[in-house]
């Protein structure tokens, strides 16, 4: 799986993402997860809802499993990796199979598949990850599921038309997708409770399947809350930094200030001290050769 995954990013993606090791990390430790294990590394291009296409990016498709009343259900999806990744978040596609339809009205999915949720709209680089992603939709289709069975005899409505009513004569990628590789994904599986012929090791399986998916998403929401609590800890201490800083820049203003009027003030001392020494030297020196000449008046006077 990581050699595959190195593979596309290295000859079809090459240059396509900003941060490929965070990339490659974040699909392998999803891989390594019982909800990500189904989830296999592939590229085609993505439509935007506004008709924009990119070049090809990675998509992880394949079945996320999810917890409905006991029973364990496998979700076909699409998980799209924007070139911008992890700036920009996810985008996710459910995909049912033929006999499957989309629930109407789903509050998390909309009637073309696209996934909506909170964790993808307040998605952050720092603080989300393609694990905690996958372990928040298993746990909001646990809650309420995104397909149910299509009744026998139905007609399936054609999911490119559907989309292609909003967006002219040609569908987004996304939606012409559906047609093209519907057969390509692991069914839509659901295990019967009510199947009297069950055996325990099957329940026990599926009771630790749930466990672990219960386990997954406990971590992931403790860890949520320990990296909240991290960013607010961190935030403080900057600004606590940052007061500190500016208060040992103002003391260290003030100080200069003060030391430079000092120094000043002692300067203009030692200047003037020095001034009036010269002024007395001056008026000595004069004193003194006034007394010569007169010293040498007399001694004149007196050899005549």
């Amino acid at each position: 799986m990581a050699n595959t995954l190195q593979y596309l990013l290295s000859r079809n993606l090459s240059g396509v993402y900003r941060d490929p090791q965070r990339l490659i990390r974040d699909v392998e430790t999803l891989q390594k997860t019982s909800l990500g294990r189904n989830l296999n590394p592939t590229t085609e291009p993505l439509t935007s809802n506004d008709g924009s296409v990119t070049p090809s990016v990675l998509v992880l498709n394949g079945t996320l499993p999810m917890v409905y009343r006991n029973v364990t259900y496998n979700i076909p999806i699409d998980l799209y990796l924007p070139p911008q990744y992890p700036q920009r978040a996810p985008i996710v596609y459910v995909r049912p199979v033929s006999s499957m339809a989309i629930k109407e009205n789903h509050r998390h999915v909309g009637r073309d598949g696209m996934v909506y949720m909170p964790y993808l709209h307040e998605w952050g680089a720092q603080t989300h990850d393609l694990r905690e992603l996958c372990v928040w939709m298993s746990s909001l289709f646990g809650s309420e599921p995104p397909c149910y069975a299509r009744p026998a005899g139905a007609p399936r409505v054609n999911a490119a038309s559907s989309v292609a009513a909003s967006y002219g004569s040609r569908p987004p990628a996304y939606a012409q997708a559906t047609q093209s590789t519907t057969n390509t994904y692991s069914p839509y599986v659901a295990a019967s409770s009510n199947n009297n012929n069950r055996s325990r090791e099957a329940e026990e399986q599926e009771r630790r399947k749930q466990q672990q998916i219960e386990k997954e998403v406990a971590e992931a929401n403790l860890a949520a809350k320990i990296a909240r609590e991290e960013s607010l800890k961190e935030a403080k201490l900057k600004a606590e930094q940052s007061r500190l800083q500016k208060d040992h820049e103002e003391k260290l203003s003030s100080m200069r200030v003060m030391a430079t009027s000092k120094v000043e003030y002692e300067l203009q001392v030692v200047f003037r001290d020095a001034k009036d020494d010269l002024r007395v030297t001056l008026k000595n020196q004069k004193l003194l050769d006034y007394g010569k000449e007169e010293i040498q008046q007399l001694l004149k006077e007196g050899e005549e």
